[in-house]
């Protein structure tokens, strides 16, 4: 018992997280169409269809996809055209997935639900082992995965330990009584001996631990400062909104020197990874915005590989248009942690990008949908912005600097709403010195070599 007990300690000691690996794809149906995507998996027969053979016959019934022939569609992902189509389908799946999940969480006083994150899936379920879905708290993403894991473990450890050990002891016991006719019982002894033994150091595993150190028996939650929101914050610093230098250009092709050879260069020598030919549209119908702000200022220097993140001018209250495809996704800011402001984010076409400085997340429709599903050139919102008169920004914020929460009128409250404001709290107007566009690159290849030409 005492030799099973050491090799379950070091078993626990040694113990990691075993993660279900992702699920295999078995069917691929891409309505080109209407750029709608569905993409199978075989989950056990969890989710429909859970065969090939259901999925291909799905596939090709005519209410699914009308016409077989064309060269987006493919009844099995293992072949190359299904390869090809899972690879389309693939970020689309992973959006509508995203958004089930946000569109499931409540909603209150039009706060943006927080994005559900992916827990582990064991391969060998283990009593008592419940997974916390991660959370961001204050720019900081929370997981104790580990902990819980190592936790749960040790629990069920002690449990098959004591099994183990009255096994032991039964046994024992029944050698004391067999040995007691023959006077041969030191066999017995020895065995329940071990078995107390043995349970008994196991139990002290915590003694031991806590004794060499307290903090080896607490399992603090793993907190990863957040890289996007991290970016994004730096992004949005400087004299946000600065007047152009190019007022009144509204095609690319305008731009003046230096910037019409910089984005030369970045089309000449970058590369765009957008997919099915998209490209970055101007959100304004309008060039961006010429100056040393984003294209020289932090150490960018003009350099075409530094620059991703571009301001586009536009009156306050002015529907700003999807660059490209992709869904949209909406955060109102209730606290000045972040010089972005009201934010929208884009993904879709192969590529990501953060808007900041919202209005408002009302679509042309006149309503808000969080987890929009947009088109190039369709209204995601309304531009803001304007800081009122008597906000006070954080020290940092150029906007302190430059005193320019001096807008007077009622304030916005709400973007989830169409409101009659014509200002905002500093939360919501982020780091600014008034109405613009500002668009931060996430990923998709070179930002300036994505530019769409006139």
């Amino acid at each position: 018992m005492k030799t099973i007990s050491i090799g379950i300690i070091l078993l626990f000691t040694l113990l990691t997280p075993l993660a279900n690996a992702q699920a295999e794809a078995i069917c691929a149906c891409y309505f080109g169409e209407n750029e709608n995507c569905e993409y199978y998996y075989d989950l056990d027969g969890v989710s429909f269809p859970s065969s090939r053979t259901e999925c291909s016959l799905w596939c090709n019934e005519e209410e699914h996809h009308p016409d077989t022939t064309r060269p987006d569609w493919a009844q099995d992902s293992d072949s190359d055209a299904g390869i090809n189509v899972g690879a389309e389908c693939d970020e689309a799946d992973a959006l509508a997935t995203e958004a089930a999940a946000v569109a499931a969480t409540p909603s209150s006083s039009g706060t943006t639900p927080t994005v559900s994150y992916a827990k582990p899936q064991l391969e060998v379920t283990i009593p008592g082992v419940d997974f916390i879905t991660p959370a961001v708290n204050n720019g900081y993403l929370e997981s104790n995965f580990i902990g819980t894991y190592i936790s749960g473990v040790y629990k069920f450890l002690i449990g098959f330990a004591i099994v183990i050990a009255i096994v032991m002891m039964m046994i024992g016991g029944l050698q004391y009584v067999a040995g007691a006719t023959s006077g041969d019982i030191e066999k017995a002894k020895t065995r329940i001996r071990n078995a107390v033994e043995g349970f008994v150091l196991l139990l002290f595993v915590y003694v031991v631990l806590y004794t060499v150190n307290p903090q080896l028996t607490v399992f603090n939650s793993l907190s990863i400062e957040t890289v996007d929101q991290i970016k994004l914050d730096r992004s949005a610093s400087g004299p946000e909104g600065e007047p152009s230098k190019c007022p009144g250009i509204s095609k690319l092709s305008e731009m003046p020197e230096p910037y019409k050879t910089i984005i030369a260069n970045a089309k000449s020598q970058g590369q765009c990874s957008m997919t099915n030919g998209m490209r970055l549209a101007s959100p304004t119908g309008k060039a961006p915005n010429c100056g040393k702000h984003h294209w020289y200022d932090r150490g960018r220097n003009g350099d075409w590989k530094t620059i991703d993140d571009l301001d586009y001018a536009a009156p306050w209250g002015e529907g700003f248009k999807a660059p490209f495809d992709g869904v949209a996704t909406y955060e109102k800011r209730t606290s000045a942690n972040n010089q972005c402001g009201n934010t929208i984010t884009l993904t879709g076409s192969g590529a990501s990008i953060a808007i900041c400085h919202a209005k408002d997340f009302i679509g042309a429709d006149g309503t808000y949908k969080q987890d929009r599903v947009v088109k190039q050139g369709e209204v995601m919102g309304h531009l803001g912005g304007n800081c009122c008169a008597g906000e006070t920004p954080p020290a940092t914020w150029a906007a302190k600097a430059g005193g320019w929460c001096n807008k007077t009128g009622t304030e916005c409250t709400d973007p989830t709403k169409t409101q009659s404001c014509t200002c905002q709290g500093i939360e919501q107007a982020g780091n600014t010195t008034g109405p613009h566009v500002h668009i931060s690159w996430y990923y998709g290849g070179n930002m300036l070599a994505c530019l769409k030409e006139d």
